[in-house]
């Protein structure tokens, strides 16, 4: 009613300016990305879950195909992978959990990746003669479009998964409707 009445006294609450600047683009506002935005990805795999585990249970991510290097920072809980990637990034995670009695392991970004509150999990688990692997990501995009990080982690999965195909091939009735 100021605007229209003048009948008080302007209302400032303290603040002088913008709290938050506009964009120079529309929509003009930038909104924070709230969503958590999730990735998974599995595999059916024609070998025992302990032969699976035994190559992606460890740490170093070296059995990726996009990893060109892996570094290991420390040991245990905490220790710090240092992946060079083909395309000439470098990817930096934690280690948060691991359990070898269930095949699984869990780990968290440190930089790489343009998201907050990442966290991935991956895991083996027998089904009938064989295994599935599974790779699930957790994440906020950070200053880019979900999509754009979302397609990003989804290629890793996907390539990761893929390879472990040709590594340890699928069941035979995936492989007939293939």
């Amino acid at each position: 009613t100021w605007l229209i009445n003048h009948d008080h006294d302007f209302l400032q609450g303290g603040a002088t300016g913008a709290t938050k600047p506009g964009m120079k683009v529309f929509p003009y506002f930038a909104t924070p990305n709230t969503e958590i935005q999730t990735v998974a990805g599995s595999v059916e795999l024609a070998a025992p879950p302990d032969d699976v585990w035994s190559v992606i249970g460890q740490f170093n991510l070296q059995w990726h195909p996009a990893v060109a290097r892996a570094r290991l920072i420390g040991e245990g809980l905490g220790q710090i992978r240092r992946l060079e990637t083909r395309d000439g990034r470098e990817i930096v995670e934690r280690l948060a959990d691991v359990d070898n009695s269930k095949r699984s392991y869990r780990y968290t970004l440190v930089s790489g990746v343009p998201a907050s509150h990442y966290a991935g999990v991956i895991d083996v688990k027998p089904k009938g003669n064989g295994a599935v692997a599974e790779w699930r990501v957790e994440f906020l995009a950070n200053n880019r479009p979900d999509i754009a990080v979302r397609t990003m982690v989804s290629r890793l999965i996907e390539t990761g998964l893929g390879s472990l195909k040709a590594r340890f091939g699928v069941p035979h009735d995936d492989a007939r409707r293939a």
